[in-house]
């Protein structure tokens, strides 16, 4: 039984991605030791071969890139420990690099995102460091690269960055242990949900303005479960809702562990992915895609190529521009005022989810990876359109 050290320096310790889905799976044949921030929380279970070790929390964003010297201390000194790393932020970049070269050990550098489009998507940083930072951080990631035995992607588009890399692919789709029940079809209720975070990038302003405008059965209510990304945008939101004749037919839930959010998700009757078209979101697939795929619920989202390659030859939802105000609301209409629509939609999804999109699908891909690392370079596929 190997022991593997498991890091992310930003991330809340247990985030569903790195605890809930890949930290469990490993359990399963190794110990780990996983650093991670420090937390209030209690995981939903304490595992066996689990030891966790707390890192101090970082509040200013800028701040991030700094930490780096005090993590790499820190993972250094576990080199007698582990035979492998396995980081999860781009600033670690640098230190897993580093230990490669200082310590030989198996070295793993998990993907969540592209992450220098998301630089330049972060518009909290000005302009001009936008574009110098995403510059910086592309030539950073190429000389890092070749020290690390392979990237773990969370998509195709993703892993195609990484050309002369191990790679695999490790999409994030649900666990049945999440989704094992959900409720029936005539128990879901009037709900259109936008969940995760409630940001201008991921299209919150035209979804709310589309749902204030749309006609939709009086029992409809917009359930906004998640958090803002500034004061600014939520007085916006929430203003534009309270000042609509649909003031009495919304909620607003601030971030509620992942447990109790899957109640939202499983409830609604409809789901809204309306992420705008910026580089980062033609890299990979939302995960709430995912999870209402795995809940058995119709979903209103995007039209950009990957979202759609993924999702038309299925027929799971309702494509649109989601800069269009009207669009999304003729969509949200469409589905309010088509019960059986919505359930012939939810009935297909939730198939695919247990025959396909589950995370189950995907653990020996990243079992493997430790048990055959000269293997690591084959690829699991998020989506092929001729399956």
């Amino acid at each position: 039984m190997k022991t593997i050290c498991v890091c992310t320096s930003v991330h809340r310790a247990w985030d569903v991605r790195i605890f809930e889905k890949e930290i469990l799976t490993l359990l399963k044949r190794h110990r780990v030791i996983y650093v991670a921030p420090e937390t209030d929380s209690q995981p939903p279970r304490i595992p066996a071969g689990l030891t966790y070790i707390p890192l101090k929390k970082t509040h200013n964003r800028l701040l991030r890139f700094f930490r780096v010297l005090f993590v790499f201390r820190q993972l250094f000194s576990l080199r007698d420990q582990v035979v492998s790393y396995h980081v999860h932020d781009p600033e670690l970049s640098i230190a897993l690099a580093a230990l490669k070269i200082l310590t030989g050990k198996y070295c793993i550098y998990d993907v969540h995102e592209n992450h220098s489009a998301a630089i330049r998507d972060r518009f909290w940083i000005p302009l001009f460091l936008r574009r110098l930072f995403s510059a910086a951080f592309s030539i950073i990631e190429k000389i890092c690269t070749p020290f690390f035995d392979a990237v773990v992607c969370v998509s195709d588009e993703i892993a195609q960055l990484y050309p002369n890399t191990d790679k695999i692919v490790l999409p994030n789709y649900p666990s049945k242990m999440h989704y094992h029940s959900i409720p029936r079809f005539d128990q879901k209720k009037p709900y259109i949900l936008l969940a995760g975070g409630l940001t201008r990038v991921r299209g919150v302003l035209p979804a709310v303005q589309a749902f204030v405008m749309a006609k939709l059965p009086e029992e409809f209510q917009l359930i906004l479960l998640g958090w803002f990304e500034s004061e600014d945008l939520k007085r916006t939101i929430l203003k534009i809702l309270a000042d609509s004749d649909k003031k009495n037919r919304y909620q607003y839930i601030p971030f509620v562990p992942y447990r109790e959010s899957l109640r939202y998700v499983k409830e609604s009757a409809i789901g809204i992915i309306p992420y705008l078209d910026y580089l980062n979101h033609r890299f990979g697939i939302p995960t709430k895609i995912f999870e209402f795929m795995a809940a058995g619920t119709p979903i209103i989202y995007n039209n950009l190529p990957n979202y759609r390659r993924l999702l038309e030859p299925y027929q799971l939802g309702l494509s649109v521009d989601c800069s269009d105000i009207i669009a999304i609301s003729k969509a949200m209409e469409k589905l309010a005022h088509n019960p059986l629509r919505r359930q012939k939609i939810g009935e297909q999804a939730r198939q695919l989810f247990l025959t396909k999109f589950n995370w189950e699908q995907q653990e020996n891909v990243l079992l493997n990876l430790y048990e055959f690392p000269s293997r690591c370079c084959v690829f699991s596929k998020v989506v092929s359109c001729d399956d």
